[in-house]
């Protein structure tokens, strides 16, 4: 979901040195790109065109042409630049607003090759130690059959409690949601994005708990649960998720509302509350950050570069989801060992064992971490709405860096660390969480 620029940073610097890189090189890789994206622009619209509804267009549609025509006006500057002779300036305006100077492309390309060969090596280095892990499991305890999961045709009893709310769908961005909602209709709406790996259930504290002054609604994420989960790869790019977001609020009938998220919902929550800020009454993001700060921390972190391995981990295909559904998804024992007694693991087990439970979750880090694509973010808005950024003491994913920063990029940020809680904060302490929630929201 992000992209490393972590070696990269030394790369540009070194790039600003050089005075007399041929224009031929740059010509050459524009070149070169143009054909790669023309060839992958065809690829893809030969694929069948996916959900779409009258209001929007289909997933794939998303930024290939605006990607190309962009491409195609920095190759034609390129040209210009070419046929300018070495005493000539070494910077042509075609326009004042698309200026460009002669190395900024091969800048690029060389800043986006480096990334691809770290990031994919770091890729290959983890699944070896994966593999041989296996291996080594394998060779000691073959009768374990640590590679067969149990078979699970019957939902816990937990996900068939009440007490929680009621399931329902809607139809939303051509897809049908599947959510939970508890509360009074009439009430201000609360929604509840999800994370990695998880489902609406890691909300069922908070829904019990602001159902009483709220509309709460926790809904499945696509690709997870319930929610109904597009086959193609590029329909859980970052646009996409948000998007479910508003056209499932609208289809609510309200215009603004509650926005709270964690881990992957908060990384889409920041991409939502920038794109459509008007819609936000207040917001509450909990152990995620946006791309952007996550981006920069690659580049000046080594704390959030060594928390981010499985990131590379799961470049890989099959492996991962091999990985986590090893000795009957052992991992949820692991990760939520803290946040409930065995039906709660077993709610997990159950939903991630439907089939390609774990790949289309996996997806959203293999789609939103690409190479050679241009990285569209989001005009700034001109006001913003009230905010606070919950971060758990004993995190081993995210950086307490991303709290200063998340507030020089976001302003009305409020930030404060959750003491003694994981990164699944909202489950491991949920009384402390709903405290700090209930702290905010009553303020005015």
């Amino acid at each position: 979901m992000y992209h490393i620029s972590y070696v990269p940073l030394y790369i540009t610097v070194l790039l600003h040195h050089v005075h007399s890189l041929p224009y031929n090189a740059a010509l050459l890789l524009s070149l070169s790109y143009g054909v790669a994206q023309t060839h992958y622009q065809r690829r893809r619209e030969r694929r069948p065109s996916i959900m779409t509804n009258s209001r929007h267009q289909p997933y794939r549609a998303q930024s290939v042409v605006e990607i190309g025509v962009r491409h195609t006006h920095i190759q034609h500057q390129l040209l210009a630049i070419a046929r300018v002779n070495d005493t000539g300036p070494s910077q042509i305006k075609l326009k004042k607003k698309y200026s460009i100077s002669h190395f900024t492309m091969v800048q690029y390309y060389i800043r986006e090759s480096i990334q691809f060969v770290v990031s994919y090596a770091l890729c290959v280095f983890y699944s070896l130690r994966v593999l041989f892990g296996i291996l080594v499991l394998f060779v000691t305890k073959p009768h374990t059959k640590f590679w067969i999961t149990k078979e699970r045709p019957v939902p816990p009893d937990c996900l068939k409690n009440h007490e929680y709310g009621v399931d329902k769908f809607q139809n939303a961005n051509g897809i049908r949601i599947h959510y939970v909602e508890k509360g009074d209709p009439s009430k201000p709406l609360m929604v509840f994005v999800h994370g990695f790996p998880e489902f609406w259930y890691s909300w069922r504290h908070q829904l019990k708990e602001f159902s009483k002054d709220y509309w709460v609604v926790a809904l499945d994420m696509r690709g997870y649960g319930d929610t109904e989960k597009p086959q193609y790869r590029y329909a859980y790019r970052i646009d996409n998720m948000t998007e479910d977001i508003r056209c499932l609020v609208r289809a609510l009938g309200r215009q603004k509302f509650t926005l709270v998220a964690h881990d992957w919902g908060a990384v889409i929550g920041w991409h939502f509350i920038t794109k459509h800020m008007d819609m936000i009454d207040r917001y509450i993001m909990m152990d995620g950050p946006s791309q952007k700060v996550v981006r920069k921390l690659f580049s000046t972190s080594k704390t959030q570069f060594k928390m981010s391995w499985y990131i590379f981990f799961y470049q890989m295909p099959w492996l991962p989801e091999f990985f986590v559904r090893m000795m009957d998804f052992h991992i949820f024992k692991v990760l939520f060992r803290e946040h409930g007694g065995p039906e709660v693991i077993e709610a997990f087990k159950y939903t991630f064992s439907k089939p390609n439970g774990m790949t289309y979750p996996i997806n959203y880090y293999r789609e939103n971490f690409r190479f050679f694509t241009r990285k569209l973010t989001p005009p700034r808005p001109k006001t913003f709405a009230r905010g606070l950024y919950l971060l758990g003491e004993n995190d081993l994913y995210i950086s307490k860096e991303t709290g200063p920063l998340m507030q020089q990029e976001f302003e009305n940020l409020e930030f404060r660390i959750v003491p003694g809680v994981d990164h699944f904060l909202q489950q491991h302490k949920p009384e402390l969480v709903n405290q700090y929630m209930r702290e905010f929201l009553s303020k005015n």
